[in-house]
């Protein structure tokens, strides 16, 4: 139980959960109505400025750029994406999983990007066009320049699209390179 120092309604939920009685214990409803579900919610999600303007600069990105961002969101680590999993949980007002252009103006807006920037933003995370954002559109878009990690991310991004394009890992041709984004193998 030392996972749950400091947390003690935490500990209170997850004991009545492992009773073993099964009429005992407590119905995946009830669960969601406990007071440290109520107090996860009430968290803001914000993220570091850097990646604030990661998310502006994303709609000036090309589609090489972007397909690249999309490819390395896909393989980082959750370690990676600190309080973006919140900032994304917090912004899908509606719980589908997926961000409408307009709940993530209204969420960037409150973390302080104007409402034209914001729009600019959501509309350029839109990759697949559906209308709305998926969650590894919004991490590419979270990526930051001034990530430390980031260059490691773009070396396996580029092995990556070498090995999709018939190369050997190491070297790209500009053919390969064009004729495997125009079939939309990078997305």
């Amino acid at each position: 139980w030392e996972w749950f120092a400091g947390l003690p309604d935490a500990e209170s939920l997850c004991r009545r959960m492992l009773t073993l009685s099964p009429d005992q214990r407590p119905s995946a409803q009830d669960c969601l109505k406990h007071k440290w579900f109520s107090l996860a919610s009430d968290t803001q999600g914000s993220i570091d400025p850097s990646r604030l303007r990661a998310l502006a600069e994303y709609a000036d990105k090309n589609a090489l750029q972007k397909a690249v961002y999309l490819q390395i969101a896909s393989q980082m680590d959750a370690q990676d994406l600190k309080n973006i999993n919140d900032v994304f949980k917090q912004a899908d007002v509606d719980r589908d999983g997926f961000l409408k252009p307009e709940e993530l103006v209204d969420a960037l807006k409150r973390m302080g990007m104007s409402e034209r920037e914001a729009a600019k933003a959501a509309s350029a995370m839109d990759l697949s066009g559906a209308g709305m954002i998926q969650y590894t559109e919004f991490v590419a878009a979270c990526i930051s320049k001034y990530d430390s990690r980031l260059e490691d991310h773009l070396f396996h991004a580029f092995q990556l699209f070498a090995k999709g394009a018939g190369g050997d890992g190491q070297h790209i041709t500009r053919e390969a390179l064009v004729a495997m984004l125009s079939r939309g193998e990078a997305s």
